[in-house]
């Protein structure tokens, strides 16, 4: 089943979500490596930091597009009509 995500990554293909739902500490690993290799974190996060349920249950969003969707009322950027290219 698809979930996508508010930014509309699609969480199944996400190693970060895959790694908390299996309960993989590797997998977590990984992905924090990978997320500080390209950019998307200032330092690699300890594996309970990197755990992820989903965009509900998000504590933060680092570029704003969970509170952009929830003050818009939408389920992900895809149905958004204020298109910023």
């Amino acid at each position: 089943m698809e979930k996508l995500a508010y930014c509309c990554n699609d969480c199944n293909f996400c190693h970060r979500f895959i790694g908390t739902k299996n309960n993989n500490t590797n997998e977590l690993k990984s992905a924090a490596e990978i997320w500080y290799k390209v950019g998307w974190r200032d330092k690699v996060l300890l594996p309970d930091e990197m755990r992820c349920f989903g965009c509900p249950s998000a504590k933060w969003c680092r570029y704003g597009i969970k509170e952009c969707c929830g003050k818009n009322l939408i389920d992900n950027c895809g149905y958004c009509n204020n298109k910023r290219i």
